[in-house]
């Protein structure tokens, strides 16, 4: 089964914490007790004792019971400090590249894949819709961009290239493997998937 995120960010937290104490001379402990209570850390130095609980915010408000528990653990256990470190998700970094989507559409108005192509007798292309950049790779000779979009189609399955008979509303999933110039036009296409699952009996 799948760990919740949450459950990651307080292990990544509570190591980061571990080894600045552990730099800072302190001998660390981890989910040692006091008294009748686990705490996520317990931090040593020269008769000074400090425990630390590392909780996720989204935990905060489900952990209230804990947390007092642990409280009133560290307040007779003779703790000198008692650390409550709450841990936020990081932001998610958008990257946008201008243009991008033009690109794209004006290599599949040039280059239609089979797969697209043959969805129908007169497949039309319509637009290309940006989803998310996965990642980008800046190189002196070109950037290398991996991302996901929609490419939005419509359909003809009676040999009338005058005649539409569906347009695809919801789009076509592609995952995307290009190289940029360095004017943001489309260099190379490393990879190009289209999913035409969902439509590839269409026009039966």
């Amino acid at each position: 089964m799948r760990r919740p995120a949450a459950d990651y960010l307080e292990a990544d937290k509570i190591e980061e914490l571990a080894d600045d104490l552990s730099r800072d001379g302190y001998q660390v402990e981890r989910e040692a007790s006091v008294g009748d209570q686990q705490f996520d850390l317990v931090a040593r130095r020269d008769g000074e004792l400090v425990v630390y609980e590392v909780k996720a915010r989204s935990r905060l408000k489900e952990s209230v019971e804990q947390l007092a528990r642990l409280r009133a653990a560290a307040r007779n256990g003779g703790v000198t400090s008692y650390r409550l470190v709450v841990v936020n998700p990081p932001q998610e970094v958008k990257v946008a590249i201008e243009g991008l989507d033009t690109q794209l559409l004006e290599h599949f108005l040039e280059e239609l894949p089979t797969e697209v192509d043959q969805l129908s007798y007169a497949t039309r292309v319509k637009r290309v819709k940006l989803f998310g950049i996965v990642s980008v790779d800046v190189r002196r000779e070109a950037i290398r961009v991996q991302g996901r979009a929609a490419l939005y189609v419509e359909l003809n399955f009676r040999g009338k290239t005058d005649s539409i008979d569906h347009s695809v509303d919801e789009g076509l999933g592609i995952a995307f493997d290009v190289d940029l110039g360095p004017d943001l036009k489309l260099a190379t296409v490393h990879d190009l998937k289209v999913d035409v699952g969902d439509y590839a009996n269409a026009g039966e």
